[in-house]
């Protein structure tokens, strides 16, 4: 007699048990590297408003000779006639809107000593919110 040797039943539940595994397994982990994805793309954008919005601020601050005139809660006036204005969770700069989707932003000005100091207060909603307080010094020497 010859003995044949073949897939039984047995082993070929295992196989499929096998791969039934493997294939649930990285299910769940190309899952969990998704959602994460996800989560690190959306951070990135309040970031990003936030760096915009540095852009502009630090190249009118930094300008020879410039102080502030008028600074109330929403809105700043500089010497050279630049301003800014939070309006509607909008941030306009010489009336042209250059930022949106801002949930909070406040400017403070005051001296110390030659130094003229403005703190910028600003909040950009998101997965995650950023809230950040920046003091800002303008040009003086």
């Amino acid at each position: 007699m010859r003995s044949e040797r073949g897939i039984t039943l047995t082993s070929l539940v295992v196989y499929v048990l096998g791969i039934t595994i493997i294939i649930s397994i990285i299910t769940l982990v190309s899952t969990y590297f998704y959602k994460n994805i996800k989560i690190v793309s959306g951070t990135g954008k309040n970031s990003e408003i936030y760096t915009a919005f540095n852009m502009y601020f630090l190249g009118d601050i930094k300008k020879e000779d410039i102080a502030v005139t008028s600074c109330t809660g929403d809105k700043i006036i500089f010497s050279d006639g630049t301003s800014y204005q939070y309006l509607g969770k909008r941030l306009y700069r010489n009336g042209a809107e250059i930022l949106r989707n801002i949930e909070l932003l406040n400017f403070e000005s005051k001296k110390q000593g030659e130094k003229e100091i403005v703190t910028v207060r600003i909040a950009i909603p998101g997965n995650t919110n950023l809230t950040l307080s920046t003091d800002y010094v303008l040009r003086y020497w």
